[in-house]
């Protein structure tokens, strides 16, 4: 399975690669939740795809100077396990400090930056807030499975081998309940209902037994009018995007890519997502525990079908398991103000 964390951009493919450039400096201060500075730590900043890199000297600070399209209204900085290659890293050292910020505290994934007209510098304080972890296998009939994990704190997917050990997800605030969402191979997504706990312990979750292999019609989905698509950390060039889907009837939850042609993307050459019958509401983005994706998710799972209903929410529908694709073309910008407006 592709997963993919996407960090937007207000220009288009097209303008991103065409528009002026401004250059601009942003000063970046990161401390741990009791206050001690995050010396020695990759942070970079983006527009789409990666514009600049820098590390946190030993107060926490640094300033990256940046390129970006003159007409941005927001970039995002984000923590980063390595300067050198983002996509290949090879630093353990980098590895290593990102590992033991990340886990020391709950930080967002990344932090936007308001762009304002004439102004080239920047400040960004980033302070961490108590946190705990979990600790979880996913199995299928008893026997575990291999895994990726997500939520909102983490800069990119953890992934578990399935060699029997449990992962464990540091990163969670510690006042707060949270999902943690679970990946299997098949596009499936399990989401893990988190309970507040005591700063700096590691619960555990336990078995979580993901049921049989999920077999179905392969669906392929095209975005008309595609939000901006934008880089990522592992493919800051390719520009895909992720959209989640729920099924009605039971508030299951599948996961698929699309490149920036708005056509579906799946790791190994698969261009298909397969779904049993049924009818899924379908929003852009990908379910890591926040944002609409969730809030679809929520909406299900607690019955508000009449209100998407009413609300003409974006549908597919998959009548039979047949080897013929069944090819679905959604409207992005359509769906996503859609699920904004459902109180």
């Amino acid at each position: 399975m592709c997963i993919w964390m996407c960090l937007h951009s207000v220009s288009d493919a097209s303008s991103f690669v065409e528009a002026e450039q401004r250059v601009v400096q942003i000063t970046i201060v990161v401390t741990l939740p009791n206050g001690s500075p995050a010396a020695g730590l990759c942070v970079g900043v983006f527009s789409g795809s990666p514009s600049s890199f820098g590390r946190t000297n030993a107060s926490g600070s640094c300033t990256v100077t940046a390129s970006l399209p003159s007409d941005l209204n927001t970039c995002n900085v984000a923590f980063m396990p390595t300067i050198e290659a983002y996509s290949n890293p090879r630093s353990r050292e980098d590895w290593a400090k990102y590992e033991l910020v990340t886990s020391s505290g709950s930080f967002n994934r990344f932090y936007p930056v308001a762009m304002e007209t004439g102004v080239t510098g920047y400040s960004l304080s980033i302070a961490g807030a108590p946190a705990r972890g979990v600790s979880v296998r996913l199995v299928r009939s008893g026997q575990p499975i291999t895994f990726r994990a997500v939520h909102q704190h983490l800069i990119s997917p953890l992934k578990c081998d399935g060699d029997g050990s449990a992962l464990v997800l540091n990163g969670l605030r510690a006042d707060a309940h949270e999902a943690v969402c679970l990946y299997t191979g098949d596009e499936r997504v399990l989401v893990l209902e988190t309970v507040a706990a005591a700063a700096s312990t590691v619960t555990a979750a336990g078995d979580v037994e993901c049921g049989p292999q999920t077999t179905g019609r392969p669906v392929k989905l095209r975005i008309e009018q595609a939000p901006s698509l934008c880089g990522t950390l592992e493919r800051p060039e390719g520009r895909c995007m992720n959209l989640t889907l729920v099924r009605a009837s039971d508030g299951a939850a599948f996961v698929c890519s699309v490149d920036g042609d708005g056509r579906t993307y799946m790791e190994s050459d698969r261009r298909t997502v397969r779904l049993p019958p049924g009818a899924y509401y379908v929003c852009p983005g990908l379910l890591d525990g926040a944002g609409m994706p969730m809030k679809l998710y929520a909406l299900v799972r607690n019955g508000r079908i009449p209100d998407l209903e009413a609300a003409s929410a974006t549908k597919v529908v998959v009548s039979s398991e047949t080897r013929e694709p069944l090819e679905v073309t959604i409207s992005g910008p359509g769906t996503e103000s859609i699920l904004q407006a459902i109180e």
